[in-house]
C-alpha cells in the first residue's frame, strides 16, 4: 500500500494504474506520488487478514507460543480508525487488504 507525500493511500494496483512519474499527482490532492509506502496500511492490513477481523485475547490458559505482534489483532472498531485515519471507507480498506494479502 503506497501514500502521496500528504498520506492519501493508494493500493499497489491503483498506484500502477495512475503512476507514471515522480510528478504524477495524487488523485485525491494533487500532491506528489512519489514510492512512498503506507506502513500503518500495510500493518492494518496484515492483523485484519491474519485474524480474519475477529479480535483474539492476547493470553489464553494454554499458555500461546504465538508472537505478541501475532496476538495483536485489531478490533473493528480499530479497522473503522485506521480506515477514518487514512481516510476511506471500511469497506474500501478491506478490499485493499483482501486484495493485497
Amino acid at each position: 500500500i503506497l501514500q502521496c507525500e500528504e498520506g492519501h493511500c493508494l493500493c499497489s494496483a491503483c498506484y500502477g494504474r495512475i503512476y507514471v512519474s515522480p510528478e504524477t499527482g495524487c488523485p485525491t490532492c494533487s500532491a506528489s506520488l512519489g514510492h512512498i509506502r503506507c506502513r500503518f496500511a500495510e500493518e492494518m492490513r496484515d492483523r485484519f487478514l491474519r485474524g480474519g477481523g475477529q479480535h483474539h485475547a492476547q493470553g489464553t490458559s494454554g499458555g500461546s507460543s504465538r508472537p505478541a505482534a501475532a496476538a495483536a489483532v485489531p478490533k473493528q472498531g480499530s479497522v473503522k480508525a485506521a480506515a477514518s485515519k487514512i481516510g476511506v471507507s471500511i469497506e474500501d480498506l478491506r478490499a485493499v487488504m483482501a486484495r493485497e494479502g
